[in-house]
């Protein structure tokens, strides 16, 4: 089977502690991507076209970030590299080297579009530094006449933040980002619950929604929204191979750790880590060869799903746009 994507848990590690994140709650095995787990990574990467950085902790925090990209490019100079970050680190070096080294996309998560909502969601991260750090980028960029890295920008909405996708739109345009994701939140916390526009979507939601995507077409904005209700079944879009900051292989960025949430009938389930080889033992190239992987993702062929994935949220289109 071929495998077009690769997924890197560079760092588990995260300065913030995010409203919505499971991360701390339920990932207590933190830290950062080896050089030894690295090292067996980089021989199978010329079998992919695009790499992810970035599954579950702050990318940007590894301490050796920026090295690790300057290897990846150098020596595959036509895999397509993509970062989500929160852009707490976008000092002026940083900007200037993943500008210089050609990373392709960014994805910065904001969530707000004030600094007060923005506080009571990202917490521990500072609002007027992130968008201090995007317009540096966008400097430097300009300065050096790159398009890369393309910047797009992500809102996780919930009853917390919905009404100010509108103004989220405009922020987005005056920090020249030509997209946005909008995403719904995986429920992880009971008290969440009543903050999930799918399961409780507001009276004024439909107006909110329909304002932001006026003003994303006045602005020439590239919107992507989720479904806010159920509907028909797509085909799964996180088939991946993914690779733990320890060196597991796992096939879903959902599957890399394990944790509890509300499937769409405000049941509690599991997310049950699953690893298919570790890369302290056996090369990547084997492990994606290995007849239990490939096996694993027949089903998605035919529109079916394993018990590990009939219950998650995520297949229902309901929580990324």
């Amino acid at each position: 089977m071929k495998f077009d994507l690769i997924s890197l848990e560079l760092s588990a590690e995260c300065a913030l502690r995010c409203s919505m994140c499971s991360l701390n709650r339920y990932y207590s095995d933190k830290g950062y991507m080896s050089a030894g787990v690295i090292d067996r990574v980089l021989p199978a990467l010329g079998r992919f076209e695009r790499l992810d950085f970035g599954t579950t902790g702050e990318t940007f925090q590894h301490p050796e970030f920026l090295k690790i990209l300057a290897t990846i490019r150098a020596e595959y100079p036509e895999l397509l590299t993509h970062a989500v970050t929160n852009a707490m680190h976008f000092d002026e070096r940083t900007c200037e080297r993943i500008v210089e080294l050609g990373l392709h996309t960014i994805s910065v998560s904001l969530d707000a579009a004030s600094a007060k909502t923005y506080h009571k969601i990202r917490i521990g991260g500072d609002y007027s530094k992130v968008l201090a750090g995007i317009s540096r980028l966008g400097r430097v960029k300009a300065r050096r006449g790159s398009g890369f890295p393309y910047l797009n920008s992500t809102f996780t909405a919930s009853g917390r933040n919905y009404r100010e996708l509108p103004a989220f739109i405009d922020l987005a345009s005056s920090l020249e980002i030509r997209e946005v994701h909008v995403n719904n939140i995986e429920v992880y916390h009971e008290a969440d619950l009543k903050q999930s526009l799918y399961f409780y979507p507001p009276d004024d939601l439909a107006d909110v929604i329909a304002l932001t995507k006026e003003l994303a077409r006045t602005y020439e904005i590239d919107l992507r929204l989720p479904a806010f209700e159920v509907g028909e079944l797509p085909p799964c879009r996180y088939i991946v191979v993914g690779v733990t900051k320890d060196g597991d292989v796992v096939p879903c960025a959902a599957l890399m750790y394990n944790r509890e949430y509300f499937d769409l009938s405000q049941q509690k389930r599991m997310y049950q880590k699953r690893i298919f080889g570790n890369l302290h033992y056996r090369t990547l190239d084997e492990i994606c060869a290995s007849p239990d992987f490939t096996e694993w993702f027949e089903p998605f062929d035919k529109g079916e799903y394993h018990n590990d994935c009939k219950d998650c949220v995520r297949r229902f289109g309901v929580i990324c746009g």
